[in-house]
Formats: C-alpha cells, structure tokens, sequence
C-alpha cells in the first residue's frame, strides 16, 4: 500500500519496509561554492530495526535503534561538478555496535578565498578529482546515550589550477594521499534521527595522519559539534547548533576548518580553526509538512 492506514495520505513506509523496495529521493543543490544550483538523486533502502530493551536500576527501557540506511547518491550542479557515492549505515545489534561506510568518486570545481598584499579577498578556482573513502564504527555503553569507537578517512586527491600555483598551496598538495585515523566519542538522547522533536547530540572526534599510515601528510584535527532541540509549543520546535573545528600541524589546504552555515559558499571563510552557532524554529503546520 501507498497509503498510510491512519490519515489515508501518501506514503511509502510499506514499500520500503515489507516491499523491501527503495525510494530515489530527489535533492536539490543551493550550495554557492557548487554553482549555486545543482540536482542530485539518491536510491534509498531502509531495514528497521527492533529496539533494544535494557534494565537500568531495576527499570526496563526501551531504546530505539535507527534502521539500516543503504543507499547511492548521484549529484551534477551548474559550475560542472559531479561525483557518485555509496553509503551504508547500520547497527550490529548483538555487539550494540554503530557503523557507517562511505565511498565515492567526484570531480568538483571550487573556489577559495583569500586576501592578497592590497587588502583585497580573492577568488581562486580549482578542480579537484578526489576518492573518498570514510568508515566508523562507535560501541554502545551500560547508558544507551554513550557511544564511542573508531573512524578512517581516505583520500586520493588530484588538484588542477590554471596559472601559476597561489602561495597558500604546497607543490605537494597537487596530487596526494590522505590517510587519518581516531577517536570519536559521542552522546545522542534524541527522540528520533531524522526530524528531532526533542533532545540532543553532541560529539568530538580527532584525526591524526601521519606518514606511518600511508598518508603524505603529518597533521591533526579536532571536530566538535552539539544539535538540541526542544518543543516551544505542540506545533513548534526550537533548534540550536554549536560547531567547531581545529586543525593542528600541515594540513593540506583544502581540509583546512571552514564556516560551514547556511548562505556561506564552503571554504569561503577558512583558518586554523573556527566555531559557529545558529539556531534554527520549525514550524510543524500539518501532521507531514513543515
């Protein structure tokens, strides 16, 4: 069924569940460093999850799981950038393990900004032909809201420039390998993952990359966020997000901290580390739509 059994409206909670069908969700693109417009699509599997029924001081709880996503993505925006990936994110249920699996392909033309001798800020366009490669996976605590665990990013990374390389960009950096390893660590007591109504997520987690894991690179990283929300009225939720980032040794300059907000182009504002805020109301006006 197309419909749900309790308003009669659309919908493909059936299909994807017991049909075991998928759904190719549609996106578009508004990012301002990608030419301000862009298209993707992205099949999308889900497999539910039972909830996890744990004794806490005598009490049983219940704690929801979030379902197996496994899913592709195909994007192309206007200044000719595209790329595919695929991802998967699960849980081993048996092993209260978390995990999630990105890999891709993309070609992206992209500005970055600095100020040169005359005070000026400038725009400096590159392509980058890059494969990513990232993985986590994070072990529940006694406390369902605790987890922490294990992350790999890898990238293999050709950069092009027209002209005369810029003085912010190492010889080295036009064709390199990325390989960082680390700790995250992280709370999450949201009532659900996709649209929050209540609760909050933070979490912390480092890279270190170092020759002696194949990188070309020897450099570190700290990135830390925190997403609350909470209910104003039975139809509004209140949002607010702190995000920040640190980099520490020769980070190559296209992984350099960013200002990354809504209507901020992406690496427009970069350094060696940054911290933003921005809050966030959602209106709830019909049962589906917000």
């Amino acid at each position: 069924s197309f419909r749900d059994s309790l308003d009669h409206a659309f919908d493909v909670s059936d299909w994807l569940i017991d049909a075991h069908g998928f759904i190719p969700v549609p996106y578009i693109i508004t990012e301002p460093s990608l030419g301000n417009f862009g298209f993707a699509i992205a099949p999308i599997f889900l497999t539910p999850k039972t909830p996890y029924i744990d004794s806490i001081g005598g009490k049983k709880r219940i704690t929801p799981v979030a379902p197996d996503i496994t899913g592709g993505a195909f994007f192309y925006t206007l200044n000719d950038s595209w790329g595919a990936i695929a991802v998967r994110s699960g849980t081993w249920k048996k092993k209260r393990i978390k995990y999630r699996i990105i890999a891709g392909y993309a070609d992206i033309n992209m500005d970055f900004y600095r100020t040169i001798n005359n005070g000026e800020e400038r725009a400096f366009s590159f392509n980058f032909e890059t494969i990513p490669f990232h993985i986590y996976a994070l072990k529940q605590f006694k406390n369902p809201n605790w987890r922490a665990g294990l992350q790999y990013l890898f990238l293999s990374t050709k950069v092009k420039y027209n002209g005369t390389l810029p003085s912010f960009v190492n010889p080295e950096e036009i064709s390199s390998l990325v390989s960082s390893v680390g700790p995250v660590i992280e709370y999450d007591n949201r009532d659900n993952v996709f649209t929050p109504n209540k609760g909050f997520r933070a979490h912390i987690d480092t890279y270190w990359s170092n020759e002696i894991i194949g990188s070309d690179y020897n450099y570190g990283r700290i990135n830390y966020f925190i997403y609350a929300y909470k209910p104003i009225s039975p139809k509004l939720i209140g949002g607010l997000r702190v995000d920040g980032q640190q980099a520490l040794g020769s980070t190559p300059f296209y992984l350099l901290p960013y200002v990354d907000m809504r209507g901020i182009p992406t690496n427009r504002y970069q350094g060696q580390a940054d911290i933003l805020t921005e809050a966030e109301l959602r209106w709830d006006f019909t049962k589906r739509w917000s």
